[in-house]
């Protein structure tokens, strides 16, 4: 009965269903923390920032790359992303988290090399 509700949407249902209801915050939390295992010289700047994206993830399911150059990420830094990490592999890793929870179509279109990355 949901499949056909949601027939007509672009997102597989999963999806459809997690930008409604979001996801265990203990889940995104994780990824989360692994991130900050592999690089333990986070600033409070990042860690703030880190923590904003957790929280939207949890509560809408997923994010996009551009909406990290938008409130309320841009609270923390006004250039977003780019303002709160320098280093490559530090923002290779946190795309590599985002896209874990990415609608299929979204991970797949979106690589390191996007057009939103360079052009921000």
């Amino acid at each position: 009965m949901l499949e056909e509700f949601f027939a007509d949407t672009a997102l597989p249902l999963d999806f459809a269903i997690r930008s409604i209801v979001g996801l265990d915050p203990e889940a995104v939390a994780a990824r989360f923390a692994e991130f900050a295992r592999r690089h333990p010289s986070i600033t409070a700047k990042q860690t703030r920032f880190l923590a904003l994206l957790q929280n939207h993830i949890a509560r809408f399911g997923s994010v996009t790359l551009d909406r990290l150059y938008e409130q309320p990420f841009t609270v923390v830094d006004a250039d977003g992303l780019d303002g709160v990490f320098e280093k490559p592999e530090e923002i290779d890793d946190l795309l590599d988290i985002l896209s874990v929870f990415a609608p299929p179509m979204a991970a797949s279109a979106g690589t390191k090399e996007s057009p939103e990355r360079t052009r921000h």
